[in-house]
């Protein structure tokens, strides 16, 4: 989540000129995480999503962790730019069920 949120801060709220608001949500939804990160961008020529490094680097941890059960997906919409993290949420181990 903390490269996720610096990226938003960074990239996103620091750009623009009358600041923003950022926005996570956290939710359990079929047995997964779902992670969510919203945050204003000023208007560019270029595209804003794409993924950078930050981000590239962050979805190989989770496919190390997770294989094909995490995903990553960056999207630029209408001065919003919002990345969704998916991951499994586990069952737990054994200690947490005594």
């Amino acid at each position: 989540l903390l490269p996720v949120v610096e990226n938003a801060v960074k990239h996103g709220i620091q750009g623009c000129a009358k600041g923003g608001e950022l926005t996570v949500n956290i939710k359990l939804q079929a047995h997964a995480l779902r992670v969510e990160v919203t945050n204003p961008v000023e208007t560019r020529p270029r595209s804003l999503a794409g993924e950078g490094m930050g981000l590239r680097t962050l979805k190989r941890q989770l496919a190390t962790l997770y294989g094909n059960s995490a995903s990553l997906k960056a999207v630029s919409r209408e001065g919003t730019f919002t990345v969704t993290i998916k991951i499994p949420a586990g069952e737990g181990n054994d200690d947490d069920k005594k």
